[in-house]
């Protein structure tokens, strides 16, 4: 198999380990780096049998992830997963204004996908960050932003 990968972009040892990982089960992957717009092309063209790749949230809602990524009719959906009940839930979610009657159907369409098993996730970036004892009530989403309307710092 070949395992498709952007390099130079600091991926070059995850995809070994993913490589390492599969030879001891006896599939033999041969590593495919490329510039960032070629492995555009590729993934975007069909033109590969694995990728490595990630996705990020712009939005801290389950939908950020979902649609885009196993939506049949979504643009970015570069797996061709298709799967008529995932589409419906999807659309069924975006309908509920109760925050948890939401989370509870995205909960119901992520199940799903997971059972069809479209993508192996492999791992997820932490994310770090360092501040003094002095920073009070000071916030970092999951989205990696700062809000500094609230924080104080104290003197001592």
């Amino acid at each position: 198999m070949q395992l498709s990968y952007i390099s130079g972009a600091g991926q070059e040892e995850v995809v070994q380990l993913i490589q390492a990982d599969l030879k001891n089960i006896g599939i033999t992957v041969d590593l495919d780096g490329s510039d960032g717009p070629t492995f555009s092309d590729k993934v975007y063209g069909g033109k590969f049998q694995m990728a490595r790749d990630a996705w990020t949230a712009d939005y801290p809602i389950a939908d950020n992830f979902l649609y885009p990524i196993f939506g049949s009719a979504s643009d970015s959906n570069v797996l061709g997963y298709s799967n008529a009940a995932v589409d419906q839930g999807i659309l069924a979610a975006r309908q509920i204004l109760d925050p948890a009657a939401r989370a509870v159907a995205y909960e119901k369409v992520s199940a799903t996908i997971g059972n069809d098993s479209p993508v192996a996730p492999i791992y997820a970036y932490r994310h770090r960050s360092v501040c003094s004892a002095r920073l009070h009530n000071f916030t970092y989403s999951p989205l990696c932003l700062s809000d500094f309307v609230s924080c104080w710092i104290s003197t001592q």
